[in-house]
């Protein structure tokens, strides 16, 4: 079987053909170059993915070339390559995988015209997050995959800290609540710390708003390995706190050995998957999270405990082969049609 992935969306895609080769999968994977250091590309590919990219005419014909040699395109998200496989290789089978926000805000029109190409072409539509089932009819969902770099990590608690690993945004991430409580926590402990990555499009507000307490880490926008070293030395690690699903980060941090804290909704997963039961702590207030923050803080035996349970949970569901082995039967059942 050979496959082609189009686009890179929070590294999911270059994951997604890392299990795949490891499964005896042939995988491709067209995606630009990217700024962010957590971001894979040809020139950051530790797992030695196969890239295309696509800067000149020659790129574009190789690309054809392949893709009418190919079983299954797999495209994340709104991705610009599609239109132009869609005319030159409509044989072959189609997947659109949405990952979040790409669903959540595309507008009604938008959404109109996607769903009626989808349709007429025969698209497996996938998506990320139990959330995201209800807002296509008919798609199915697929764990992310985590990068095998987390599961390397072995604690330390070198820090006395806790890592708020996500973007500083109120719109998709709601990291409003976690400062709330970072507010009442600081209070309560001394000494803890705070670390939070300077990105996001509210970022430069709350430096603003915390420029003097000393005791937040601002960090720069680091590289995959670097944020699983962090991990590695903090306590505790706080999640997201918008949409009530697990993501990437809680995932990260729970291959990680780590008690995650995050505003988990059970009700989102349980109408589709009651096997699915994350061991985290969730909480609905920035009181909340401040108090059970405080409680793990104190209790290392407790949050070791949550840890570990977390880890084997992560590698068992969200592990890259176990994630490409579950595509790959989509990818067979489709082939069938």
């Amino acid at each position: 079987m050979k496959v082609i992935h189009f686009g890179n969306t929070a590294n999911v895609p270059y994951l997604l053909c890392h299990g795949l080769r490891e499964l005896g999968i042939t995988a491709f994977l067209v995606a630009g170059h990217s700024k962010m250091p957590f971001i894979y590309d040809r020139y950051n590919n530790p797992y030695s993915i196969d890239f295309f990219t696509l800067e000149s005419s020659l790129d574009y014909l190789r690309l054809l070339s392949v893709a009418l040699q190919s079983d299954i395109l797999h495209f994340h998200s709104n991705t610009s390559f599609k239109q132009f496989i869609l005319r030159m290789a409509s044989r072959v089978r189609l997947v659109r995988h949405f990952h979040g926000s790409d669903l959540r805000t595309l507008s009604a029109r938008k959404k109109a015209i996607l769903c009626a190409t989808s349709h007429a072409v025969g698209e497996r539509v996938l998506v990320s997050t139990f959330d995201l089932l209800k807002y296509w009819d008919g798609a199915r969902y697929i764990p992310n995959p985590v990068d095998p770099i987390f599961f390397e990590v072995t604690s330390t608690e070198k820090d006395y800290s806790i890592f708020l690993p996500t973007r500083l945004e109120n719109k998709t991430k709601n990291v409003e609540f976690a400062f709330k409580a970072w507010d009442i926590l600081r209070t309560m402990d001394p000494e803890v710390v705070l670390k939070v990555i300077y990105w996001g499009e509210d970022a430069y507000n709350y430096l603003s708003r915390y420029v003097h307490d000393k005791r937040i880490m601002w960090l720069r926008v680091m590289s995959h390995k670097k944020i699983a070293l962090e991990m590695k030395r903090s306590v505790l690690i706080w999640g997201q706190f918008k949409f009530g699903v697990v993501g990437l980060v809680e995932l990260e941090a729970m291959a990680s050995g780590k008690a995650v804290l995050t505003k988990f909704n059970p009700s989102e997963t349980i109408q589709y998957n009651t096997q699915y039961n994350p061991p985290l702590v969730t909480v609905k207030t920035p009181e909340e999270l401040a108090k059970k923050t405080l409680d793990l803080l104190s209790d290392k035996v407790a949050r070791t405990k949550l840890g570990e349970e977390a880890r084997k949970w992560a590698e068992r569901i969200h592990s890259t082969k176990n994630v490409a082995q579950k595509l790959i039967e989509i990818y067979r059942e489709l082939i069938k049609q």
